[in-house]
């Protein structure tokens, strides 16, 4: 499932909420720092002097408590297997300093050390973020394979490209905060259509969709009737049958 919006409509605040990290929220006085370099969450996190499979064996001694030293070899070189990360194992991690691995293939580390866990949830907040679209495509083709090996996976995307559309089994779209729309692709093209907004032949669903459901605030006219359309779309969808079929899970 991917969650559409604009910056500052909501996407991170449902993640965090779903995760329960909201529970944890206060007030941030300064940045944390690792060796002069303040974390950011959309940074992957890993160890530059490493290996790929240097580290994920170390996640893995951290995550699977209990397991043999074969079992975790095993699971590391599957995992590796699983997300095309074998002929690159040994190669150094690195940085913007020393070059390495590319951002996409960090991306991918960073996702297979989840997987170690077997996770039954996975959310990611912009998986996206610093990548070119050739690599951002890859990594939503590679987690909607996920998705469909038993395990949920949920993230927040910014202006993903057409031909990722049918991918999805669902997709929502946020205002504010508000839910405007969930469905799958079928169900959103259907739903528009009936709204009286098809999407033209060969543009972008994601784009048509997200500039028909954001508020236009460059001028008082345009804020006032674009805020009528999307509370109408709003409404609308909450009298749907798609929607009164979410509330019933």
């Amino acid at each position: 499932m991917c969650i559409l919006g604009s910056s500052g409509w909501g996407k991170t605040t449902l993640l965090d909420a779903m995760s329960r990290r909201l529970w944890h929220m206060g007030t941030l006085l300064r940045d944390v720092c690792v060796n002069g370099q303040a974390l950011r969450r959309d940074h992957d996190t890993l160890l530059s002097n490493l290996t790929a499979r240097e580290m994920l064996r170390y996640t893995a001694l951290l995550a699977i408590r209990g397991g043999s030293s074969s079992y975790i070899q095993k699971k590391v070189e599957a995992v590796m297997a699983e997300l095309s990360l074998s002929h690159m194992a040994d190669q150094l991690i690195g940085n913007y300093d020393f070059g390495g691995l590319s951002n996409g293939e960090r991306r991918r580390v960073s996702i297979a050390a989840q997987l170690l866990q077997d996770p039954s949830i996975m959310l990611f907040d912009e998986p996206t973020t610093g990548l070119d679209c050739m690599t951002a495509n890859q990594i939503i083709v590679l987690l909607a394979e996920l998705a469909h090996r038993d395990c949920i996976v949920i993230f927040t995307i910014h202006q993903p490209r057409s031909e990722l559309f049918q991918l999805f089994d669902k997709i929502a779209i946020l205002n504010y905060g508000e839910l405007v729309f969930c469905g799958t692709p079928v169900e959103m093209l259907d739903f528009f259509n009936g709204c009286g907004y098809s999407c033209p032949e060969h543009s972008n669903p994601f784009d048509f969709y997200m500039d028909l459901t954001s508020v236009d605030t460059q001028s008082k006219e345009g804020e006032m009737e674009t805020y009528r359309r999307v509370q109408m779309i709003e409404s609308a969808y909450k009298k749907s049958a798609i929607y009164q079929k979410i509330l019933e899970y």
